[in-house]
């Protein structure tokens, strides 16, 4: 499916123009595979809607700089004054127990906890980009060093997702008896790390 898109698109999934290399490659696997449906597994689903946000979100960070482009050209001495309004965007898969069997509370629990690091990590890569833009402004010392301070403190609640991910990974399929006794072993490491945590839950 993503070499087709891919070559349907004339891009690679970070957006950037396929070379004729590239191009050549996704053309070797779109011949060799046969072009059934994927099996569409609850794991998969809920991959496919985290790149479906993750293309909204770029799409909507794209639109909020051209709001900006264009203010700044047209009103030059009040353009920082613009505050767009944030949208909102959504998925249920993955977390819709109504009517079905396949879905527990350790599926939901794990993929709701994937999501949080995936967005830690969005965060933290924005935060190293500004501070990277910045390493050479003298005037932007200070931003540097309240960047650097943020960056800390994302840090450690990604690290700990990281590890609460992984451990809810493995519960995955796990008897009862077995999933609590792991909860118990990890509740106390979630409970210990809430002091810092970016915002209350």
């Amino acid at each position: 499916m993503t070499a087709l898109v891919e070559l349907a698109t004339g891009t690679d999934a970070a957006g950037e123009p396929l070379d004729d290399s590239a191009n050549a490659a996704r053309h070797a696997i779109a011949l060799a595979r046969e072009h059934r449906p994927e099996v569409m597994t609850l794991e998969r689903k809920h991959d496919l809607s985290l790149a479906a946000l993750d293309n909204v979100r770029e799409a909507t960070l794209a639109l909020y700089g051209v709001i900006v482009d264009v203010m700044e050209s047209k009103w030059p001495d009040r353009w920082r004054d613009v505050r767009p309004c944030l949208l909102t965007a959504a998925s249920w898969v993955g977390y819709d127990f109504d009517g079905r069997s396949d879905v527990g509370w350790i599926d939901t629990f794990h993929k709701r906890l994937k999501d949080q690091a995936a967005c830690l990590q969005t965060v933290r890569a924005e935060v190293d980009a500004i501070c990277a833009m910045a390493e050479n402004e003298s005037e932007s010392e200070g931003i540097r060093a309240s960047l650097s301070d943020l960056a800390a403190l994302i840090g450690q609640p990604l690290e700990q997702a990281g590890k609460a991910v992984e451990a809810f990974a493995d519960m995955l399929g796990q008897d009862p008896a077995t999933v609590r006794e792991r909860v118990r072993e990890i509740a106390p490491q979630v409970v210990d790390g809430a002091a810092r945590r970016l915002s209350d839950p």
